[in-house]
């Protein structure tokens, strides 16, 4: 483990620079021991070649570490002069690589790279010296290194760094499985500090992991460069590493690039030494950091730069799109001193880089002081983007900053749990951006957001038989691929919500915890039970025993679905049972139910939460809330104040008929989280169970005479929305389609088709009701968004970027193949990220399936389309009619070479589910699971699983639920003309 440092900044003023002479690998045998002082070897100090000092020991040995087929077919054998499955048996009983995991007698303390890169040549060659320390006896060691040549390997030992004595290599072999390159010693290592040099090689690809080339034109030229993205485990493509995040360590980055070039990399450049057609430039060497976190860019992009104290902050894109970043750099520097406040840590580094990656598989990537995004998630144009571009580029920018505390200054200790990161990054970026927008004429109600996007995908993916705990076992992460599928909803959303709870229960407790937890781990890992024994310090969490309380919430699936029955007027009967999303009998999901320590929490009449909170640790209890009432039993409460709490709430059939009462009679009684979070449970209990759907419709009858804001609208958006796929092409679609405009109405009529950039929220709202109201067919909004698109063909202004998505996709959609290609050749001629996004949905949006079938063609074509935006393009085709079967079909046919030519689960998150979602009979779930049957799931396992929960979801909706819908649409529904 590394030692832990003072939280102060790294900077220039108090390090020096690791230098690596050209000519080849050197180890400095006159420098203290660098795996007991953070503090560089300087270059002034005399170099030994390690190569002299043993060459009469070893022979050179080449070896070259690749996963291909015939590797893997080896089972572990993949060796190179010797037997992989023989050897040492000293690490305890056994090869210590003949698993996964990487053995622990060898820990490394920093690492001095240089990498010299060939464009030309699309190559890359390098030298590293890493600094270990042998704790366990052994003969081996073992590194990562995928599709890599390792050559002129060299260990020396010794606690003396002027008489560090050589050690006698026997072999050097790959074990492709598990993609190892091992060291073995012709005897066992001496514990204490020794030092492994070698060189390495790689190939430069287009891909999206490791160290890969990105490309983009400008004035008609096309300008390569090379990035990184090394999370979860692709470091070992660029360099042979300790591949884990637990074995941390600082870095000395040295980079040979061509004159006319910029190289980034975590922390500040510090010499540039100038060679013929290249330059050699130094960095100052990192704190402790995981391999995962390292960052290299070679480019010539160009910077926008602004300091704060002693932060340097800069974004970095093309010339021709750096004016983009000025947004980003504005938030970035605001929100990192607000986190600075929150936590009461400093921020480590002396710089934070944020760059815009033309391709990206990723939305970002935290490296430490040098963040990688897609340029859709960094840069913002006034004139061509929305306000939800402009709302995606602070969130990403906060959430990534966020991870420069949770994630890279303390970091998990293992993938199981990436929860830990992914989780706190997502609530943290809701904070981050609600600091930035909360006074009263700048409320981007994010907490209420919060709620229809982060929370109610956690409770989607959580209510489904196929989910997985937050924190998942060790023994069931292992594989990249395996480490790969927890980079999913539950890792990022349900992890949020979690934290969310917490928080909202004491904030000031929540603070102070996270500020022990940070001091107490830094630059070191931590587990899930190191968070919750820091936060049980706060006085509002002292009576909870924490750790057993949200083990609850961590280490099994799924959430409760609590229903609450009124016995008496201030007592209420609680039971718990785990929901699912899916309406089963009730035996299908098993005979028992688990339960968790859940903190209860609720409101009154007065629309004011009560502050004691009633934690239901039993399957039932009932509670006295007298203490919230003492003057009189109140006409009704709502439990889940502000919907903070990750569970469902249920009530009697009676209760819903007396909150739909308070809804239609007092809407402004109740927050936007609070009026969601009813409308949401209902819909969410009825669909899954035995209460009748008439129950959640009811719960819209209120928006006929109310004009709800824009978070409100979104649950009710997601639920008529899938009742309408499920009605499509039956009896009742015309009615609820009917009742929907119906509800619309006052809304609508209280919106212009003029946004005005400070109204945020408003201009969310305007998109998304004209959206629903343009698919609704409201021939009034089908007229003007035909006319502005056809104005805008013949040479008119473009439409306001708040309201362009909607005129591209209607017309797309109502326009002939001549508008489908003046929509395809402006995706190809826009150099905005956001409007190629925009073209690439409106082109998904016609209804020509010849079109469609050219589109999923042009996928294929990095030319056409990037491979980072291969998966949204296919999903997209899905999502309307009649995209549906067709891109199903393009999934099948290209299934396996768009896993293995994109080499990254990213840019394919989600596609199965996403591709599938409109199927709901048996023939579809047939088509699906023989397809699976015979082809691997790669790293989308979870997401197949889903897939077929959802059509199984689908198809018990369309058995149990469609009548009484029907029913209730013969009395509501009705045509209305607004």
């Amino acid at each position: 483990m590394a030692a832990r440092y003072k939280l102060t900044r790294f900077s220039e003023s108090d390090e020096e620079v690791a230098i690596i002479d050209s000519g080849g690998v050197d180890i400095d045998l006159d420098a203290e021991a660098s795996s007991s002082a953070y503090k560089q070897r300087p270059p002034s100090r005399l170099l030994l070649r390690v190569g002299l000092l043993i060459l009469g020991a070893i022979a050179i040995i080449v070896v070259a570490v690749a996963a291909t087929e015939a590797e893997k077919n080896k089972g572990g054998d993949g060796s190179h002069g010797g037997n992989v499955d023989g050897g040492d048996t000293a690490d305890g009983g056994g090869s210590p690589f003949g698993q996964y995991r990487l053995p622990t007698s060898v820990l490394p303390t920093n690492y001095s790279v240089r990498f010299d890169l060939n464009f030309s040549q699309q190559t890359f060659a390098g030298s590293e010296i890493v600094d270990v320390h042998v704790v366990e006896t052994t003969r081996f060691i073992v590194m990562h290194a995928l599709e890599l040549a390792v050559t002129n390997v060299h260990v020396a030992c010794g606690s003396n760094p002027a008489h560090m004595r050589p050690q006698i290599i026997s072999n050097v072999f790959p074990v492709a499985t598990y993609q190892f390159v091992v060291i073995e010693l012709a005897a066992p290592l001496p514990l204490g500090p020794c030092v492994v040099a070698l060189d390495f090689a790689g190939a430069l690809k287009f891909a999206l992991a490791g160290l890969y080339l990105s490309s983009y034109v400008m004035d008609g030229t096309t300008h390569v460069i090379a990035t990184t993205q090394f999370e979860p485990t692709d470091a070992r493509r660029a360099f042979p590493c300790f591949d884990e995040p637990a074995f941390k360590a600082t870095f000395a980055i040295n980079v040979s690039k061509p004159i006319g070039y910029t190289v980034m990399s975590n922390m500040p450049s510090v010499e540039a030494i100038d060679m013929a057609k290249e330059q050699l430039i130094h960095f100052l060497p990192s704190p402790p950091m995981s391999t995962y976190l390292v960052a290299l860019i070679v480019s010539d992009f160009v910077n926008i730069t602004t300091t704060a104290g002693n932060l340097t902050g800069n974004v970095w894109a093309s010339a021709d799109k750096i004016s983009q970043g000025a947004l980003a750099l504005d938030v970035s520097i605001k929100t990192i001193e607000y986190y600075e406040s929150f936590y009461a840590v400093p921020y480590p580094l002396a710089k934070e880089g944020l760059v815009a990656i033309p391709d990206f598989a990723a939305g970002a990537m935290e490296n430490w002081g040098l963040v990688t995004y897609r340029e859709t998630a960094l840069l913002y144009d006034p004139v061509e983007s929305s306000s939800i571009n402009r709302q995606r580029v602070e969130v990403v920018v906060a959430h990534e900053l966020g991870h420069q505390w949770f994630g890279n200054l303390v970091t998990m200790l293992w993938w199981n749990d990436l929860w830990l990161n992914e989780g706190f990054a997502t609530f943290m970026e809701h904070l981050g951006v609600a600091h930035l927008h909360s006074s009263p004429d700048d409320d981007w109600d994010m907490w209420g957001q919060f709620i229809v996007d982060t929370q109610a995908e956690a409770k989607a993916a959580d209510a489904l038989p196929s989910s997985h705990a937050l924190s998942v076992p060790t023994k069931d992460v292992n594989t990249p691929d395996e480490i790969n599928a927890l980079f999913d909803g539950i890792s990022y959303s349900k992890g949020g919500s979690i934290i969310r709870m917490l928080y909202a229960l004491s904030p000031e407790d929540f603070q102070q915890g996270v500020h022990n937890y940070l001091v107490k781990y830094a630059y070191s890992n931590a587990n899930t039970q190191d968070l919750w024994r820091e936060l049980q310090t706060g006085k509002a969490l002292a009576s909870v025993n924490l750790d057993g309380a949200m083990d609850t919430w961590t280490d099994q699936p799924g959430y409760p679905l609590i229903t609450a029955t009124q016995v008496g007027p201030t007592r209420y009967s609680l039971r718990q049972q785990r929901f699912y999303s899916v309406a089963a009998d009730e035996n299908s999901h098993g005979t028992s139910s688990p339960t968790w320590s859940v903190p209860m929490t609720l409101l009154g009449p007065s629309g004011r939460q009560c502050d004691t909170v009633f934690w239901i640790s039993a399957a039932e209890q009932t509670v006295d809330i007298s203490p919230c009432f003492p003057a009189e039993a109140p006409a009704w409460v709502k439990w889940n104040a502000g919907t903070t709490g990750f569970y469902r709430v249920n009530y009697t059939q009676d209760y819903w008929a007396k909150l739909a009462n308070v809804l239609i009679n007092t809407p402004t009684l109740l927050s936007s989280s609070d009026l969601v979070g009813l409308v949401d449970d209902a819909f969410a209990v009825a669909q899954a169970s035995t209460l009748d759907m008439a129950v959640a419709l009811n719960m819209t009858l209120f928006l006929k005479n109310f004009d709800a804001s824009f978070v409100v609208w979104t649950p009710v958006r997601d639920r008529l929305g899938y009742i309408a796929d499920m009605l499509s092409g039956r009896p009742s679609f015309d009615k609820l389609t009917d009742y929907w405009m119906r509800i619309l109405t006052p809304s609508l009529q209280n919106l212009t088709w003029t946004p005005v950039s400070s109204q945020h929220l408003l201009n969310l709202k305007r998109s998304s009701l004209f959206a629903t109201a343009c698919s609704l067919g409201w021939q009034p909004c089908i007229t003007n968004t035909t006319t502005l698109f056809n104005a805008f063909m013949q040479g008119g202004p473009a439409p306001n970027p708040d309201l362009r998505d909607l005129v591209y996709n209607m017309g797309v959609r109502h326009g002939n193949e001549s508008a489908w290609n003046f929509m395809w050749n402006r995706y190809q001629a826009t150099s905005s990220a956001a409007e190629k996004i925009r073209c690439l949905r409106a082109l998904a949006y016609t209804n020509s399936t010849t079109l469609l079938q050219r589109l999923l063609d042009a996928s294929r074509n990095a030319s056409l389309v990037r491979a980072q935006d291969t998966g949204i393009l296919i999903q997209l085709v899905a999502t309307f009619e009649p995209g549906g079967q067709l891109a199903w079909q393009y999934l099948q046919q290209n299934w396996d070479s768009l896993f293995n030519d994109t080499d990254t689960s990213f840019s394919l998150g989600g596609v199965v589910s996403g591709v599938t979602s409109w199927m709901k009979t048996q023939q579809d779930l047939d088509q699906l699971t023989a397809f699976f049957n015979t082809h691997s799931a790669y790293s989308a396992a979870e997401d197949v699983a889903q897939a077929k929960e959802s059509i199984l979801g689908n198809m018990a909706w369309l058995k149990s639920k469609e009548p009484s819908v029907e029913a209730w649409l013969d009395k509501y529904g009705g045509a209305v003309t607004p």
